[in-house]
């Protein structure tokens, strides 16, 4: 999933080696430096499917839910520090979801929308 930041950075987080269940899934973190992808750190859960959301008032983008290989779908969310490349889990989602979408609202609030648990 990818997402640009507050400041044009354009980032890409999970990912895996196909769309559909049973993909080996990543954590890596990757970012756009200069016209080429540069290691930037990883994600606390391997995830495919996952939905991103970028923090503009902030140095931070959220890694929400997907799959991690299997049939193993995820309710789990991280926060992601640009500025550190460390990443630290968050309170979980209600549901297990694959393929939702996500922001963060005007009122600084994380809205996730969509996705499904059956792939």
């Amino acid at each position: 999933a990818a997402q640009m930041d507050a400041s044009g950075r354009l980032w890409f987080a999970g990912g895996g080696s196909s769309i559909y269940r049973g993909a080996r899934c990543h954590g890596e973190v990757l970012h756009l430096d200069g016209g080429a992808w540069r290691e930037a750190g990883e994600l606390v859960s391997p995830r495919c499917g996952l939905a991103v959301a970028a923090d503009a008032r902030s140095s931070s983008f959220f890694a929400l839910g997907g799959y991690a290989g299997g049939t193993r779908y995820l309710s789990t969310a991280e926060a992601f520090d640009t500025a550190t490349g460390k990443s630290t889990p968050i309170p979980s989602m209600g549901v297990a979801r694959s393929g939702p979408g996500a922001a963060v609202g005007p009122d600084g609030a994380l809205y996730v929308v969509g996705g499904s648990s059956d792939g």
